[in-house]
């Protein structure tokens, strides 16, 4: 998450509780912290529900229309997708072209689903 702020600083406007924190403590913000837990916890209910298909499109749907106060789009989606890939990177079990491939078609289709649903 916090790469995320460096990369894309203007993505802390997009949520009113990272506005009034200075650049200087994002890093150690409890709100990045309680947002990344909660970002997490959306894709563990994912991958949860992945065999699932009647879950899992309730799920994506959920999630989805959940970002579209924030006019969150495709984009944003896909930027996310970095740090996940980094994150997994440290896991020997989750390294290789097919588990970023897979988490590319994953965060693809949920952009998607994000811009379809705001139009």
């Amino acid at each position: 998450m916090f790469r995320l702020f460096s990369d894309f600083p203007e993505y802390k406007q997009i949520w009113p509780q990272f506005r009034g924190i200075p650049d200087s403590l994002i890093i150690t913000a409890n709100e990045v912290k309680g947002h990344g837990l909660v970002y997490m916890a959306g894709l563990k209910s994912i991958i949860d529900n992945i065999k699932n298909e009647e879950k899992l499109v309730k799920t994506i749907s959920k999630i989805t229309l959940a970002h579209l106060k924030w006019h969150i789009c495709k984009d944003h989606i896909m930027n996310m997708l970095k740090e996940v890939i980094v994150i997994l990177q440290a896991d020997p079990h989750c390294q290789g072209r097919d588990v970023e491939e897979a988490w590319f078609t994953l965060f693809d289709v949920i952009g998607n689903l994000v811009d379809k649903f705001s139009k």
